[in-house]
């Protein structure tokens, strides 16, 4: 019996393959993981009081039916595990893995605007994707978008604690909204 070498994917193959992963990792890193993210990244350490935010929209986050492309991908491998739970830190850790994985799989460029940059990609990074590039290189890359996305991420949440505030002083001290006339 003579032996089958395994064909090779062509060129072609393997570049449509990464793209193709890369418009995957794209839509995921704008999906709702990093909600289920939150309380690991938001730590009382570096943001005090709004660590206790970010728990608070996790239980929100965890208590609502989740989209069916998160469903599949962070809720059903472990349902699908005989046994397996769905804890917070499994939630927590696993959705860090999908986002971080998805980093992997995006070209540098989207990495760039990822981060709101409008600037131009400097000729020795166009066309590469993250996964091309070195240990330290990667980890820059990816540790800079999380904290950025994290700080975010906190933002929104002094805005929903504003509006709050806002809310509450409203109601205390400013008069009630009249109704319009009607003609």
């Amino acid at each position: 019996m003579a032996d089958k070498k395994k064909e090779q994917p062509t060129k072609d193959e393997v570049e449509k393959k990464r793209k193709d992963e890369r418009d995957t990792a794209v839509k995921t890193l704008k999906l709702g993981f990093w909600d289920y993210t939150l309380p690991k990244l938001v730590t009382p350490a570096q943001y005090g009081q709004i660590a206790q935010m970010a728990e608070m929209k996790y239980q929100g986050t965890v208590s609502k039916t989740p989209s069916q492309e998160i469903y599949e991908r962070l809720f059903a491998p472990q349902l699908l595990n005989e046994g397996g739970a769905i804890t917070s830190p499994y939630l927590q850790n696993q959705s860090i893995a999908i986002l971080q994985d998805a980093f992997m799989r995006i070209t540098i460029q989207d990495a760039l605007e990822y981060a709101g940059s409008k600037k131009s990609l400097k000729a020795e990074y166009i066309g590469k994707y993250i996964s091309d590039l070195s240990e330290k290189q990667r980890g820059e890359i990816v540790g800079s978008c999380i904290v950025q996305t994290t700080n975010k991420k906190v933002a929104e949440l002094l805005g929903e604690a504003n509006k709050g505030i806002t809310s509450n002083l409203e109601k205390i001290l400013a008069e009630a909204d009249k109704p319009k006339e009607k003609k």
